[in-house]
């Protein structure tokens, strides 16, 4: 069974429906500031490289008479 969690709730959301429960309270700051590290720790200092270019050049196309070339490549 996969669970889901629902997009409408919020961080907030729960923060204030746990404001009575201080071991709930304490387990959503506990658990916000492990993601917070699993992040930092996994994806924050990760750098993109773009892909290199493919090795084919873009030729222009050819001209008939009377028919300026264009470019659609802009």
């Amino acid at each position: 069974m996969l669970l889901v969690l629902d997009p409408q709730i919020s961080y907030e959301g729960i923060k204030t429906e746990y404001a009575d429960d201080l071991m709930l309270s304490d387990h959503l700051e506990q658990s916000k500031s492990m993601l917070f590290d699993y992040f930092n720790e996994n994806y924050a200092n990760i750098i993109l490289v773009p892909s290199s270019s493919p090795s084919t050049s873009i030729q222009s196309p050819p001209t008939t008479a009377g028919s300026p070339q264009k470019s659609f490549t802009a």
